[in-house]
């Protein structure tokens, strides 16, 4: 696409998965991954332009050995204990012990490096995007020259396709290059967006539940048939937001628990994850003290809303009333907002009482799947199913007797 470049490769970094554009670099650096990023919706408005929510992207800032051994050995212990494979425990170990020999002397050097802001290197789909104007401040976060998000000229640079991207922030720090990656998903400004929490709502429990998407190998901890329900939606052509208050250094768990999740060959629709862009201890802090996660993700359905120049949002489901009140703040009906308890029975804890039975039994009761299935008729403006004729009327019974 115009203003990108080629990947060049050469053998012996391929081994290594580095990349760089243009002529081969003098030395190679080791890429080392430190930084976390929560997944990009983009839809080309009705004038023509692209527009975007933030980009939220983090590096880690630098410790001492020492710490990064004392995090790598209290994580250890907590994976060894649930079993997990060889594969997921190297994968941890690169995350968070890659640290070598020559590495102990560099902290004096990252701490002066982190005293100004560095410029970032972005590459989409496997292009780097040349002049991407990316940077990352003294306090890891990463941000554009027009502020969180890039500008509607710069995104066309990036050669968006329809559906799923995948893009990739580099920094160098020392002879290490530091990455961060996540995914942009342009979506169809007409589609309707579903949201769907994750703790609780897609596993059963809170605790339990982030524990089992962030320790365990294979899920197991979700409530039953979520994944054939939300499938189903996808399939309706309904895009799946996946809404969390945990924080950006849980992002890459968390999107690797949904592609993980699996019930009787059904699986969770692929999706951006949007979660905090805050620290563990300030999404703790949020979560645990002032006790208002409902205002972030407030915040964030805002932002989307105003992406799209219009209320694309179809329905929206969680496991506590201040998810439900973010859905309410952000337009979605309340006939649309619902709650699941860890019995996985739905309710509707805004609807007005009319009479009708409010509660759900579980993600396959046929009754919540006709509810979402006329939601999705009115925001695509189609017409009611017909009512099936079974039999002639009493009329046309009564004139053949």
């Amino acid at each position: 696409p115009a203003g990108a470049t080629t990947v060049w490769r050469s053998e012996e970094m391929e081994g290594r998965g580095e990349e760089r554009p243009g002529s081969p670099p003098s030395s190679p650096r080791r890429s080392v991954k430190r930084g976390s990023a929560v997944d990009v919706v983009c839809v080309r408005r009705a004038d023509g332009r692209l527009a975007c929510t933030e980009w939220a992207i983090r590096f880690e800032r630098s410790w001492s050995k020492r710490a990064y051994e004392q995090v790598a050995s209290g994580l250890s212990r907590l994976r060894a204990s649930y079993g997990a494979s060889q594969r997921r425990r190297r994968a941890l170990r690169e995350r968070t012990t890659d640290f070598s020999d020559d590495e102990a002397n560099e902290s004096d050097e990252a701490e002066a490096e982190a005293s100004e802001a560095r410029v970032a290197a972005l590459a989409v789909n496997g292009v780097y995007v040349v002049g991407a104007s990316l940077r990352v401040e003294r306090d890891g976060s990463c941000f554009f020259g027009g502020g969180d998000r890039p500008s509607a000229e710069e995104l066309e640079r990036f050669g968006l396709e329809a559906g799923r991207n995948e893009f990739r922030v580099e920094v160098r720090r020392g002879q290490r290059t530091e990455v961060a990656a996540a995914r942009c998903f342009l979506w169809d400004s007409n589609d309707p967006v579903v949201v769907c929490d994750i703790d609780g709502t897609v596993t059963r429990t809170d605790v339990r539940g982030f524990v089992d998407s962030v320790v365990a190998d294979q899920p197991s901890v979700a409530h039953a048939n979520v994944c054939a329900f939300f499938e189903t939606l996808a399939a309706e052509r309904a895009n799946v937001l996946y809404l969390t208050a945990r924080p950006i250094s849980l992002a890459d768990f968390t999107r690797s628990y949904l592609a993980a999740l699996e019930q009787l060959d059904r699986h969770m629709p692929t999706g951006p994850v949007v979660t905090s862009r805050e620290t563990v201890a300030s999404a703790l802090y949020t979560e645990l003290v002032t006790k208002t996660p409902d205002l972030f993700k407030t915040r964030a359905l805002l932002d989307l809303v105003a992406v799209y120049g219009r209320l694309p949002l179809l329905a929206g489901f969680g496991n506590r009333l201040s998810d439900c009140r973010a859905y309410a703040r952000a337009g979605i009906r309340a006939d649309a907002i619902f709650m699941i308890d860890p019995d996985s029975r739905l309710t509707l804890p805004f609807a007005p009482g009319d009479g009708a039975d409010p509660t759900f039994d579980g993600y396959a009761d046929p009754r919540l799947s006709t509810t979402l299935a006329a939601l999705l008729r009115r925001a695509q403006k189609r017409p009611p199913l017909p009512r099936p004729i079974l039999r002639p009327p009493a009329a046309a019974r009564s004139a053949s007797a």
